[in-house]
């Protein structure tokens, strides 16, 4: 008697537990985001007819991002109206390491020019006074902290909609001060020391994120007249969204860099990631101080150009300094690059410009591996006047 009283008691709890568990994958699956991309025009009825709720409506294409109970996913994919329904994917960061030491020790009494700066040829730009003045250079990432030798023109954060980019990550800030370390009696000097950066924080505290964020903050973009933006960033899930969002990017004369991701790869591998492997955007592998690839570094016929990404110099949050690697850390400077050929041309678009960047490398190798080769200012200089 006792042991059937046991198991008719373990059933019940048994038949409480799946069925628990059942309706809260039901609520789960309801909390589903997707962007819904129509033909013409949004129509919103479509979505609140099949209980679905509207997130937010964009500007680059007929599109809305939005939560969906799984069952209406099908039906709403069939209706006529509708180009496509994707899920919103995660995005992070890409090719970036930190070195297990931490930070470096800079004399505060002078003023370091890194080897990964030294060796692309930005100095000999600076001396003829191009160090990337008034150009706009958006950085998509996880923000950028103050820092003493960093001065932030402005920018977003996407994830709260406020104005507090702060850099809860570091990965933004490595990436700014690549690009535009000021060039003053201490610290680094960057690329383009005088370029105007701007952040824009779409990666959370942990270096992810997601494409809807990324999506808006190329809207950002696009509305505040960024002239170049970098992409440190990666996801191997092609989406129509980002690809409609590249592509506006292009058509408003914003020049886009994207590292080409941390997958690793041989001659024979395409491991370049998502922004990097479109067509609109420049690609950027990694190498080190002896122009080898950086191991890890992604390979593939969608790489454009290489730059150092191995052990390179750059700003960290409070203040300090770090040594970083990876593709994350190659990418800025090609942005750095075209801010300075841009400043020396104003009159140069987006395809003048890369094809400048293109025609100015040093050939390093296989070009699965390295694209046409090594970034050259002085070239890239010679060939925009």
């Amino acid at each position: 008697m006792n042991k059937r009283i046991i198991i008719s008691v373990f059933l019940s709890i048994l038949f409480l537990v799946v069925n628990f568990q059942e309706v809260d994958a039901a609520v789960d699956g309801e909390g589903d985001q997707y962007f819904v991309t129509f033909k013409t025009e949004v129509n919103e009825g479509i979505i609140t007819d099949h209980n679905g709720e509207i997130i937010k409506e964009y500007t680059i294409s007929p599109s809305l991002l939005v939560e969906l109970p799984k069952g209406s996913v099908e039906v709403i994919e069939e209706a006529d109206e509708v180009v496509s329904v994707e899920p919103n994917v995660e995005v992070e960061i890409s090719g970036y390491e930190d070195i297990d030491w931490g930070s470096i020790d800079i004399d505060p009494q002078e003023q370091l020019v890194p080897w990964n700066i030294d060796y692309i040829g930005s100095t000999a730009a600076h001396q003829l006074g191009i160090s990337g003045k008034g150009i706009r250079v958006g950085i998509i990432d996880s923000g950028i902290n103050p820092h003493k030798d960093l001065k932030v023109s402005g920018g977003i954060n996407i994830l709260d909609n406020s104005e507090n980019y702060f850099d809860g990550y570091g990965h933004g800030t490595k990436v700014a001060g690549i690009i535009g370390a000021l060039d003053n009696s201490y610290g680094l000097l960057g690329v383009a020391s005088d370029a105007d950066l701007y952040s824009i924080k779409v990666l959370k505290n942990d270096g992810k994120g997601l494409i809807s964020d990324v999506v808006t903050g190329i809207e950002w973009a696009i509305e505040n007249k960024m002239n170049i933006v970098n992409f440190s960033l990666q996801t191997n899930v092609e989406t129509d969204i980002l690809r409609k969002a590249i592509k506006k990017a292009n058509e408003n004369d914003i020049l886009l860099v994207a590292s080409s991701g941390n997958m690793g790869g041989t001659k024979k591998d395409d491991t370049v990631t998502y922004p990097a492997a479109y067509d609109e955007v420049i690609s950027v592998a990694a190498i080190n101080k002896n122009g080898e690839r950086y191991v890890h570094s992604s390979t593939g016929k969608r790489i454009d150009i290489s730059a150092p990404g191995e052990l390179v110099y750059t700003t960290v949050q409070s203040g300090l300094y770090f040594l970083a690697n990876g593709t994350s850390m190659s990418a800025p400077h090609v942005s750095g690059v075209a801010a300075l050929v841009l400043q020396n041309n104003p009159k140069l678009n987006i395809e003048e410009i890369r094809k400048i960047l293109v025609k100015s490398t040093k050939p390093l190798g296989n070009p699965h591996l390295y694209g046409k080769g090594l970034i050259d200012v002085q070239k890239a200089i010679k060939f925009s006047n």
